[in-house]
């Protein structure tokens, strides 16, 4: 039982790599089929972009619970420009 857990910790990388690749190949595919049936593809990448927030949010909620900074106007800055470039 000892090798296995050496060998999950050592392969955890290659894993979590594998396991990525996954999800992007079901999200393209699931995409295609979704647009071959007609949505409008705003819509998608719309209702993409909630779910991943929904999805993210608790974890972001979680992990950096206490650690919350106090934005200064260089930061405000560098959001704005950002938010306008991007």
């Amino acid at each position: 039982m000892g090798g296995v857990k050496v060998w999950f910790r050592c392969s955890q990388a290659v894993l979590s790599m594998l396991l990525v690749q996954l999800f992007a190949t079901g999200m393209q595919l699931l995409s295609r089929v979704i647009l071959v049936q007609g949505t409008f593809i705003f819509a998608l990448i719309a209702y993409r972009h909630i779910l991943a927030a929904l999805c993210v949010s608790p974890f972001a909620l979680y992990f950096e619970r206490g650690s919350a900074k106090k934005f200064n106007w260089s930061v405000w800055f560098w959001i704005f420009i950002s938010a306008l470039v991007g």
